[in-house]
C-alpha cells in the first residue's frame, strides 16, 4: 500500500519551526496516511496515541474535516489495535 508518515511533531528551533510553517507543515496533521482507496473510503489517516494523551483540538479539527471528505480517520493506541484497522482498511482496497 501507499503510504507515508509527515514531518510534523517533534521539537524544532524556531528557524526550523519557521521553515518548515513555510513549506507547508500544519498542527493536528495525522501520524500516518494510507494513501489507498477502499470500497468506502478515500483513503485512511491514523493519530497514535500512547498511554493517557489525547488528541488536541487540531488533530480533532483535522479528523472532522477528513471525515466530511470522505476519508477514514481514527486514534490508535496499541500496535495490535493500529494492525487490525490496517488489515480491516486494506481487505476492502
Amino acid at each position: 500500500p501507499l503510504f507515508f508518515h509527515p514531518p510534523n511533531g517533534g521539537w524544532r528551533s524556531k528557524i526550523e519551526a519557521a521553515i518548515f510553517k513555510g513549506l507547508g507543515v500544519r498542527p493536528g496533521v495525522p501520524d500516518l496516511i494510507v494513501l489507498e482507496q477502499n470500497e468506502t473510503h478515500a483513503g485512511l489517516f491514523v493519530e497514535l496515541k500512547w498511554g493517557k494523551n489525547r488528541m488536541t483540538q487540531a488533530q480533532i479539527w483535522w479528523q472532522e474535516e477528513l471525515v466530511k471528505r470522505g476519508y477514514r480517520h481514527e486514534c490508535i493506541y496499541s500496535f495490535d489495535d493500529f494492525r487490525k484497522l490496517i488489515d480491516e482498511y486494506l481487505s476492502d482496497v
